[in-house]
């Protein structure tokens, strides 16, 4: 499994405290399994307004992940990577070196 989770903290001029965590389960190289969950403190929102929210963040998020290329993340496990990389991607490109340490195989190349 593998996890990320945002949290957001009440300020002053807003009460809400929430964290919102996208767990996802890989099934194959090309499919998963995702869950999110919220937890939220001092809103007033229903459970199928909270629903909707998450229901309107996976519906604007799922076209942009499905519609990625390559769809294998390249980590340089099978050729070396030719992207070229600036500033902005030392992140990811951590991230990538870091998944290729480990090892892992589902979903690169």
């Amino acid at each position: 499994l593998f996890a990320a989770i945002l949290r957001k903290d009440a300020t002053a001029g807003d009460p809400v405290s929430n964290a919102i965590a996208l767990v996802i389960r890989p099934d194959g190289h090309e499919l998963c399994t995702a869950w999110f969950v919220m937890a939220t403190q001092g809103d007033t929102s229903t459970d199928q307004e909270l629903i909707a929210f998450q229901d309107a963040v996976f519906a604007q998020d799922r076209p942009v992940v499905e519609s990625q290329t390559p769809r294998a993340l390249p980590i340089g496990r099978n050729a070396p990577v030719t992207e070229v990389h600036g500033p902005a991607d030392r992140v990811s490109s951590a991230y990538r070196r870091y998944l290729n340490r480990l090892g892992i195989a589902l979903g690169t190349c």
